[in-house]
């Protein structure tokens, strides 16, 4: 039994001697961390022969059984002390060898709590430690059940990982590792690990949705008709100013100097093609570069001087532009 298994399987609580037994040598490297004193003492202990038989404490330090066929364990005065499982612990050696953001919750009675966090808010980092299939699906169809928001689970082992938990999570998008394949525990007993955070949970991280972005620039690219038809005889056309304001980028000053008008003409276009489009400036800004795309999936792409070829006065009688400046101007 892995190490990692043995943390998995544990029991809520037990005698000291009981988890010497469990643990071994290796006792010394989880003792700080998943074990801490219940303050009792222990009323059984395992048989250290492994028959499955379980000892009852006496007063005196006596362990004896019930059976008739084991014999008496004679046990050191802190071996009856009985010693409780520190979950919390875990989930705090998980949450530093990952150096995750420290977003946490207690573990609940099911042994399923929120160690950290990643990338913000963006994805909860769960542990689910079960001892056994049944109890561990059963804590992964509460968490699918409950959880709204991205996560991924961590676990001791995958040796309950099976076809039910893996469709379950998969309904979420949910990741599942396993602890003993990513963290080391060292005979310091600092737990490190072996791959970052950024490596194990990056592709699980929610991507920024485009469709609405998408549908918004799709419907300012069907808008530009109507921007070549108003005012298309006048000074400073919507659809060019447009052009330059918004897929350009460029000032309105510098729309007024490639004109020649007044700042204050193109402040008016500008309100105009609000209207059109029903989406202000700075909307149609973000959009600028998907419209461009698109612009250049139909057409081809157009250069900024190619735009420019089509504006002011080749196209436009001139009397009427200096008319209709004048109007704006006084407007």
């Amino acid at each position: 039994m892995s190490l990692w298994h043995k943390i998995e399987t544990a029991p809520a609580s037990a005698a000291w001697f009981s988890w010497k037994c469990r643990f071994g040598d290796a006792l010394p490297l989880v003792q700080a961390w998943f074990l801490k004193p219940a303050k009792k003492r222990a009323e059984t202990v395992p048989c250290p022969l492994t028959c499955g038989c379980i000892h009852r404490v006496l007063p005196d330090n006596r362990a004896v059984c019930g059976c008739g066929d084991c014999e008496d364990i004679v046990l050191e005065d802190t071996d009856a002390e009985a010693w409780m499982v520190n979950w919390s612990g875990l989930g705090n050696r998980v949450r530093e060898a990952f150096d995750l953001e420290h977003k946490a919750m207690r573990p609940t009675a099911n042994k399923v709590w929120q160690v950290g966090s990643f990338g913000g808010d963006a994805l909860q980092i769960i542990m689910v430690v079960q001892p056994d299939r049944i109890g561990f699906n059963e804590a992964i169809a509460q968490l699918v059940a409950r959880t709204t928001k991205r996560f991924v689970v961590l676990t001791p082992t995958a040796t309950h990982h099976d076809m039910e938990s893996r469709e379950l999570l998969a309904t979420k998008k949910a990741g599942l590792h396993a602890l003993e394949s990513h963290l080391t525990i060292l005979p310091s007993g600092r737990v490190v690990a072996k791959t970052t955070a950024g490596e194990l949970l990056s592709t699980y991280l929610p991507t920024i949705e485009t469709s609405i972005e998408d549908a918004a620039a799709m419907r300012m690219f069907a808008m530009r008709k109507k921007l070549r038809i108003a005012g298309k005889n006048h000074k400073a056309p919507h659809n060019d100013v447009f052009d330059l304001v918004v897929m350009e980028g460029r000032s309105q000053e510098y729309v007024a100097r490639e004109f020649e008008c007044s700042p204050g003409l193109i402040s008016k276009r500008v309100d105009e093609i609000e209207i059109i489009m029903d989406l202000k400036l700075d909307r149609m800004k973000t959009l600028a570069q998907r419209t461009k795309d698109m612009d250049s999936t139909v057409k081809g792409d157009k250069t900024g001087k190619q735009r420019r070829g089509r504006l002011p006065s080749d196209s436009h009688d001139a009397s009427s532009d200096e008319g209709e400046e004048s109007d704006d101007q006084e407007d």
